[in-house]
């Protein structure tokens, strides 16, 4: 029995005995807050169509909780500087 994998022509998919899978790398500057360096999802599909689909909200919705992420580590350093300062 041969495993036949195959990369998707749209990115972060790929297909595995003709189950489409979900996958995404971490960003360097997240890694240590996931603790890992990508996140892989079965689909739980076959049908291409509706892998693409489901690729496409899983897509925005990492790159929106990237973005979340980095938007709070700011905030966080903006209001350790201004305690900081105000200790002094």
């Amino acid at each position: 029995m041969t495993l036949e994998n195959k990369q998707l022509d749209y990115p972060r998919g790929w297909t595995r005995n003709g189950l489409h899978y979900f996958r995404i790398k971490i960003p360097v500057d997240l890694r240590e807050h996931y603790n890992k360096i990508e996140i892989k999802k079965s689909l739980g599909t076959e049908d291409a169509k509706q892998a693409k689909r489901l690729i496409n909200r899983l897509s925005v919705r990492y790159d929106n909780e990237f973005d979340s992420i980095r938007r709070n580590r700011q905030l966080q350093a903006v209001a350790q500087t201004r305690l900081s300062g105000d200790l002094h």
